[in-house]
């Protein structure tokens, strides 16, 4: 065959990237199946691993702050590269019959303001 010569002898890198864990994305709704919840105007939206159960991460404008959602226990919160001191806060959360934790760090600064945020999202959490 002529293209036979053209075909590549490995696989190209993307695709051997691990994939993420499956999420639909609606307006401002992250839905992971599992459970949805409504993410800030704004935000990034960073989803988990596909071998780890459902997760996200909401960053806030300039990786200021985050908020994690994950089911299950967060072994290892996400933390931000700064020199500002930091605040955060674990909260165990039954929804349904899952366990899941929430998750959230700003700079201590900002903390009433972002606690504001971070209850409004919690606030929104769905099964």
């Amino acid at each position: 065959m002529f293209f036979a010569g053209c075909m590549p002898v490995e696989k190209p890198p993307q695709l051997t990237f691990t994939p993420g864990t499956p999420f639909v994305l609606t307006g401002e709704v992250f839905d992971a199946g599992a459970f949805q919840v409504r993410y800030p105007a704004g935000w990034r939206v960073i989803s988990g691993q596909a071998s780890a159960p459902p997760s996200v991460i909401f960053a806030a404008p300039g990786d200021t702050a985050l908020i994690m959602f994950a089911v299950g226990n967060i072994e290892t919160p996400p933390t931000l590269s700064t020199d500002m001191e930091m605040r955060s806060e674990t909260r165990p959360i039954e929804l349904g019959d899952m366990t899941m934790t929430a998750y959230g760090t700003a700079p201590a600064a900002e903390w009433d303001s972002f606690m504001q945020t971070f209850e409004g999202v919690l606030a929104s959490l769905e099964s």
